[in-house]
């Protein structure tokens, strides 16, 4: 067994549990530490933060009028990422998300060290950080004049970001590992000029396998309410559900900007009392709130880099229906660990979940089946140790890039 590292800095923009991203760096936080590990936060103060999710070194992020700038080159993160490389001396740096608060400016901070980057969002081949048009189609355009012709940005919001993409190009050296949470989205990374070393999945904790009990019907989001999530489609469905489940459920947890026109469109189809909005939910009552959920649904549109929520209820013992893009199609196994669908076809997500709500055994044995490859591949002890196994290769020249 290798040596324990006694040092990682974890390098995120936010702090908190605003988002999965923020889950999973806070559980790698947790995780890291019950080894031994002193896993210590670089994160911005953007965000609000509990003090048990409070960064170890905050820095000054920014929401407002000059973020975009901030995005480019942050004074302070660098400011504070040449301390904490001072004081603490981390053997490994970890980064997570660096492109919306952290800045490429703190990459050659971290030169010479063994320093591996975790993406999970498309930021950084994606100025609007979606890879998703405003007319609702994924994109396949490289950054450029198609961020203007298609509606994505304007001048004034590209430049800065073109800006930061240049030089995330030219620190990305300093970079010795990158690891996708997927292969699908390592392929599209890769296509666009980001090559990655490994594909490590996201961890999450489960817990033991519980039957679920055979009541009322109620079906489940959580999301950000934003057009790529494709609540839109999952109240076109219900809505289109057979008369002998015109009585199942919907709770919607999130907030976003799409909300007022979800419940809008809530109204208009007539599930005014059969759709509940559930608002920001934390991380802990939302789990056990879902565990009431016969059916979790991911009705998303737009190209999932991983699938965070998926995941969860999968080792929640909660079957799930989702959209067959992104990487949804490597976490579910279609009819055995999971049930996919077309994205964007609101008839063929009624008439699965039509046949999953009406076969209760053969939803159970696939919620089993789920929950133990959640166990196995998805369980946060697991995915600790495969990403400890990757800090030492870095420690080790041998396992290292030129």
């Amino acid at each position: 067994m290798p040596p324990i590292l006694p040092r990682v800095l974890l390098v995120h923009d936010y702090a908190g549990s605003r988002g999965g991203a923020e889950l999973v760096i806070q559980d790698l936080r947790a995780g890291l530490r019950s080894r031994g590990i002193d896993a210590r936060l670089l994160a911005s103060t953007a965000d609000a933060f509990e003090q048990d999710t409070a960064p170890d070194y905050p820095f000054r992020g920014s929401t407002g009028t000059f973020r975009s700038l901030r995005e480019t080159i942050n004074p302070d993160a660098v400011r504070v990422a040449r301390r904490v490389i001072r004081e603490f001396a981390p053997q490994v740096v970890h980064l997570g998300m660096l492109l919306t608060q952290a800045s490429p400016a703190i990459l050659p901070v971290f030169r010479g060290r063994a320093v591996l980057w975790m993406p999970n969002e498309f930021r950084p081949i994606c100025p609007k950080g979606t890879r998703f048009l405003p007319d609702g189609r994924p994109c396949s355009h490289p950054v450029g004049l198609a961020c203007l012709q298609e509606g994505c940005l304007r001048i004034r919001g590209l430049a800065p970001r073109l800006v930061q993409l240049s030089l995330l190009r030219r620190w990305q050296g300093i970079v010795k590992l990158v690891v996708s949470p997927s292969r699908a989205f390592a392929d599209v990374l890769e296509r666009h000029g980001v090559p990655v070393d490994a594909v490590v999945p996201h961890g999450v904790t489960v817990p033991p396998f519980r039957r679920r009990p055979r009541g009322e019907l109620l079906l489940g989001f959580a999301g950000r309410l934003v057009p790529e999530k494709g609540v839109h489609v999952l109240l076109d469905a219900l809505a289109q559900l057979p008369p002998h489940l015109s009585r199942v459920r919907l709770w919607i947890a999130g907030e976003g900007p799409a909300r007022d026109m979800l419940e809008d469109r809530t109204r208009r189809l007539g599930l005014a009392d059969r759709v509940e909005f559930l608002g920001h939910v934390p991380r802990e009552e939302l789990q056990r709130r879902f565990d009431a959920v016969t059916v979790q649904v991911v009705p998303s549109l737009w190209l999932e880099p991983y699938g965070l929520v998926t995941v969860e209820a999968m080792a929640r013992g909660t079957p799930v229906v989702a959209s067959a893009v992104g990487a949804t199609p490597e976490l579910i196994e279609d009819g055995r660990t999971g049930y996919l669908v077309p994205p964007d076809d609101p008839a063929a997500l009624g008439r699965r979940l039509a046949d999953v709500l009406g076969d209760p055994a053969g939803r159970e044995g696939v919620a089993e089946a789920a929950w133990r490859v959640a166990s196995g591949t998805f369980a946060m002890d697991q995915v600790t140790d495969r990403l400890i196994a990757l800090y030492h290769d870095l420690l080790n020249p041998a396992g290292t890039k030129g």
